[in-house]
């Protein structure tokens, strides 16, 4: 497969001071990483203050059933201990003139206003309508810059925009008995995994705890050393931006947007055909669902975002923020599960791809095939409690003007399930389910209350 030790040895080793030095603006980054903030101020990192600002909000829909009203009141209540508890989620970003970086301004106390700027009830503001009958590509293109979805961190700066909502709609098919609860939070401030923390705090048996939103600007610096710094400088070449940004918004191709439940037997007949060594013990689904993804879309790289906390001695699962960078991967780096699990298996503090090939560079970079895989499955986070309620379906959301390139998105539509959500370009449904472990499509909310667990 590959001689572990070698390839971290090449990844590391000197190819000319260029290829080592890290880029000038991390390194100006770096400088004012000491500096201390006034209170009320927090300096954002790098990567927030400049790719994250383009970027669309993390948000997420879950349909329940039960009264709206009541939930409301719960949710409102909920939220509020979780703003005083987290004064930083009510704040605004702003650039400082000085240094030209983004830095997100905050009360230091959380007032009634406040929430009520955030926090949209089922009767307080002429919400987009939804229905738990609708396609989740409706859902999506419904919801895509309405009220319920914080916009991109450029559109926010210097502005009274929240960077967070919590929005309750009534269920327009079923409006006394189901609702939906709409979790939409700025990327400029949190990751998944941040993003997923405050979620579990909303549920009835949550903890509502105070994280440490301070940033650790060491993060920059480093993330760059475990991704690699050839795997990093692609990453961030001007090529790779234009690639990215000319997809998103000038492509022909409408984008398309499907649901799936993973089928557990097709997992598992994968991971019983998979050659196990001492360098590769096991291979998990994420792994399968990686691998097979990116022969599916037939990308030339394919991207793993990896959440650094608890794999990086500085950053803890108590870091509010954005510390996750991706992993990249050639074609040949992913033909298999067991490949992507040799990458992972490398780090930390460093990880090295699985093979020699070399990545695409100079202007080729600009028309290279991207692909996506992130897993939005957390240990802590199963589903909404709400008293007196239930859940029946939770999805992620995208904007459909919002898609990038190809992207996997790993979910848990409902406790004890496992489900993706795709979104791509050209690539046929026939295609994806041939060639991916993936079972019957997430029709709807209405057809998942239909059908039972397990």
């Amino acid at each position: 497969m590959r001689d572990t030790a070698r390839n971290i040895e090449r990844n590391s080793k000197k190819k000319g001071e260029k290829a080592q030095t890290l880029p000038p603006f991390t390194m100006a980054f770096a400088k004012v990483a000491t500096t201390e903030d006034p209170p009320g101020v927090l300096t954002l990192t790098e990567m927030e203050s400049t790719s994250m600002m383009v970027g669309p909000a993390i948000t997420t829909v879950t349909f329940m059933s039960g009264d709206a009203t009541s939930a409301a009141k719960q949710l409102r209540t909920r939220f509020t201990e979780v703003l005083k508890a987290n004064p930083w989620l009510a704040g605004r970003i702003k650039k400082d003139k000085a240094s030209k970086r983004v830095q997100l301004h905050h009360p230091m106390e959380v007032k009634l206003a406040d929430v009520a700027a955030m926090f949209f009830g089922p009767e307080e503001k002429m919400p987009p309508v939804v229905s738990s009958t609708m396609s989740f590509y409706d859902i999506c293109k419904t919801l895509g810059g309405s009220v319920c979805e914080v916009p991109t961190g450029r559109d926010c700066v210097s502005k009274s925009t929240p960077l967070v909502t919590l929005s309750i709609v009534v269920d327009h098919h079923m409006p006394k008995k189901r609702f939906a609860v709409i979790w939409s939070v700025s990327h400029v401030i949190v990751d998944g995994f941040t993003y997923y923390k405050l979620l579990a705090m909303l549920s009835s048996e949550g903890v509502v705890a105070s994280l440490n939103a301070a940033r650790k600007h060491s993060i920059e610096e480093e993330s760059e050393r475990a991704a690699g710094l050839p795997e990093s400088a692609f990453m961030k070449s001007g090529c790779m931006i234009c690639n990215v940004v000319c997809t998103m918004l000038c492509s022909s191709t409408k984008p398309d947007i499907r649901s799936y439940y993973v089928d557990v037997a097709r997992v598992n007949e994968a991971k019983g055909k998979t050659e196990l060594t001492d360098e590769v013990a096991f291979v998990s689904t994420n792994d399968i669902l990686s691998s097979t993804f990116a022969r599916a879309t037939d990308c030339q790289v394919l991207l793993v975002p990896i959440n650094f906390r608890q794999k990086l001695p500085a950053y803890t699962e108590n870091d509010a923020g954005n510390y996750e960078g991706a992993l990249c991967f050639t074609r040949d780096d992913c033909v298999t599960p067991a490949l992507v699990r040799c990458t992972l298996n490398s780090g930390p503090p460093a990880y090295s791809r699985a093979t020699a090939v070399g990545l695409p560079g100079g202007c080729s970079t600009f028309n290279t095939r991207l692909s996506m895989v992130t897993s939005w499955v957390f240990p802590w986070y199963s589903e909404l409690k709400i008293s007196d309620c239930e859940q029946i379906l939770h999805t992620p959301h995208c904007d459909v003007q919002m898609v990038p390139f190809n992207i996997t998105v790993v979910y848990r539509p409902r406790a004890g399930q496992t489900a993706v959500a795709i979104f791509s370009r050209k690539i046929p449904a026939d295609v994806l389910v041939a060639q991916m472990p993936l079972g019957s499509p997430v029709t709807n909310a209405d057809q998942a209350a239909q059908t039972p667990l397990g």
